[in-house]
């Protein structure tokens, strides 16, 4: 009988686990795979159902965390927030032309974009969470539509709202720069 890829990658796991695997529990990935730079040994998907990193040389793999009768642990939080649409984002009230915008809280603020399209706000906003941003929005009437103006925040300190600025230009935002609230 010959065994698969994920039937020798489940063998490999099982050895370096110390058995903890059963022969399929690498037949399944995660709903959603953890964030880049993720680097807990436990992640819980959006399913709520629990993994196991393994490392197979330069690889990552998930295996399923199993309980003692062979089923999958299942019902636990999310390791991350729901990932959710830009409507459903915190909203700020709008500000007159050359006003800084009110935030909820003081500290630092990436403005990220402002964007005609909901469907393009939406994009961005998961985007902001899957990189472990919060998001908000500002709306702003115009014409028979919107405006959405999406930011990031807060964060406490330069070097962190530097940070944030400069992964959100690295995802193509090269306009994107800071708010502060006192």
């Amino acid at each position: 009988m010959s065994q698969g890829p994920a039937d020798f990658r489940a063998a490999i796991c099982a050895t370096v686990l110390g058995g903890a695997l059963s022969a399929g529990a690498l037949a399944a990935d995660p709903v959603d795979l953890p964030p880049p730079g993720f680097a807990a040994t436990d992640y819980i998907d959006a399913a709520g159902c629990a993994y196991v990193r393994v490392a197979l040389g330069a690889e990552v793999l998930w295996a399923e965390r199993r309980q003692e009768d062979g089923a999958q642990v299942c019902g636990q939080t999310p390791s991350r927030a729901r990932l959710v649409a830009s409507d459903e984002v915190p909203e700020i009230p709008p500000n007159r032309k050359g006003t800084a915008p009110q935030f909820p809280q003081s500290g630092q603020y990436v403005q990220v974009g402002a964007f005609g399209r909901t469907a393009t706000a939406d994009a961005v906003a998961v985007t902001l969470q899957s990189l472990g941003l919060t998001p908000l929005r500002q709306d702003f009437r115009r014409g028979s539509g919107q405006l959405r103006v999406l930011f990031a925040g807060p964060f406490s300190t330069d070097a962190a709202a530097d940070a944030a600025r400069d992964l959100v230009r690295q995802q193509g935002f090269g306009d994107a720069f800071l708010w502060t609230q006192e």
